[in-house]
């Protein structure tokens, strides 16, 4: 099946391969291109970016809220949100209003909403539109920089990767 987010109309749907609407979610608070993306969690829910107000919301087969996350402020566009395999959720940040503010680019929260990590580009201008947290296999291509002991509260900058790690 695909899901099919209407950000014009403000509902999410589920259509099979023969085109029949299984499942769909719909509210004003998505609608008038209110809304981003849309993902399928392993447990079968629902989570639906809502850019213009910086929240990503999760909901049941039911059409129910069961979760929500809700950025700190109100410049913050929330693009996508999808559910790790640990049950964290990883947050994908579009933009920010302010260009004077550097606020992070990818968010990892905790069920309970408290921040696990954030991410942020060095650069302010950059601004990242789609953002994926993938486990690469061990033997791929990638920057590695290596910190051993990981402290709770500070901050670590990846010299020439353009990523900096707040723990």
């Amino acid at each position: 099946n695909t899901l099919i987010g209407d950000a014009r109309a403000g509902r999410v749907i589920e259509v099979t391969p023969d085109k029949k609407v299984v499942w769909e979610y719909k509210s004003g608070d998505i609608a008038n291109m209110r809304s981003r993306n849309s993902n399928r969690t392993p447990e079968g829910t629902t989570l639906i970016a809502v850019e213009a107000v910086g929240k990503l919301i999760e909901v049941d087969k039911a059409g129910k809220i069961i979760w929500t996350y809700q950025a700190e402020d109100n410049k913050r566009r929330l693009y996508i949100g999808h559910r790790l395999p640990n049950g964290n959720t990883f947050i994908g940040w579009g933009t920010c209003s302010n260009t004077n503010l550097n606020p992070p680019d990818c968010t990892e929260v905790a069920p309970n909403g408290s921040k696990v990590w954030e991410m942020w580009f060095d650069d302010r201008l950059l601004n990242s539109y789609r953002a994926f947290r993938n486990v690469y296999p061990p033997g791929s291509q990638r920057i590695q920089k290596q910190h051993l002991e990981l402290v709770s509260g500070n901050t670590y900058n990846f010299t020439n990767t353009g990523v900096t790690l707040e723990v």
